[in-house]
């Protein structure tokens, strides 16, 4: 069907994309103009993910939030988690998954030196409650095609472990990119865009408990982020905003209308 698709999809009069990655790749796919492939991205609800000021608690709250898969990097994860020999540190896993890698995560993690709490999927809602109890998000995926959940965390005030997805500098914007309050762990090498190069793994655990831990550091010392910082970053990415950008495009092609 991929010579009916392009076909069809050189008709269109526009295409919008999440980021420039995949601007880039619809092009090269669907043989489209780049010209005609606008970024408009993808948008948060900021009447449920926001902050609030953080309470004092013992521990420092670690939470993933994504589907529980190897794919996701949630076994090096579990497995990084298991190199970290610090106490006062909390882990929350939040997703579903099969039921043959739930079984298989659930043994794993029984074996780490922290006590892993798994919650499920949740709604936006309850999510958004458990970011702002929370203290940093982790994302240790191999691929992503646009994280907003790292723009949700964000505005609920937490720092940032990820990988270095592709795009996610520009995504995320310079400003926060290079503060204190994100580490970036280097991706392994792949084979496809989202399986990673066995010989690769364990340096990427590595990389991924010095980014925690660097993070963990960082709560320990009570530095959060700041509220003017969360809205430089997270601002752009509102509904809100979403909407101005596609709106702006498509009234480049609606038909004008003659007021009577």
């Amino acid at each position: 069907m991929a010579e009916y698709v392009k076909q069809g999809c050189r008709k269109l009069d526009l295409i919008l994309a999440l980021n420039e990655t995949q601007k880039e790749l619809i092009a090269e796919k669907f043989c489209y103009p780049i010209e005609k492939i606008v970024v408009t991205g993808a948008g948060y609800n900021s009447d449920i993910f926001y902050q609030e000021p953080k309470v004092a608690h013992d521990n420092v709250k670690i939470i993933y939030v994504g589907k529980l898969s190897k794919a996701k990097g949630v076994e090096i994860l579990l497995k990084a988690i298991e190199r970290i020999k610090i106490e006062s540190v909390a882990f929350t896993l939040i997703g579903s998954a099969s039921k043959y890698e739930t079984a298989s995560i659930m043994e794993q993690s029984a074996e780490t030196f922290h006590s892993i709490m798994f919650t499920g999927a949740l709604p936006q809602v309850e999510l958004a409650e458990m970011m702002r109890q929370s203290d940093i998000l982790v994302l240790p995926s191999f691929y992503e095609g646009m994280p907003l959940v790292i723009i949700e965390a964000i505005a609920c005030g937490l720092n940032i472990v990820t990988t270095e997805l592709p795009g996610i500098r520009k995504f995320l914007g310079e400003e926060f990119c290079l503060s204190d309050f994100i580490s970036f762990v280097p991706l392994p090498r792949l084979e496809h865009c989202d399986c990673p190069l066995e010989q690769d793994l364990e340096k990427f655990e590595v990389f991924l408990k010095t980014a925690l831990e660097s993070q963990i550091f960082h709560i320990a010392n009570h530095h959060y982020l700041p509220t003017d910082l969360i809205d430089r970053t997270v601002r752009q990415w509102n509904w809100e905003s979403i909407f101005q950008r596609i709106e702006k495009q498509m009234l480049r092609f609606l038909p004008k209308v003659r007021l009577t």
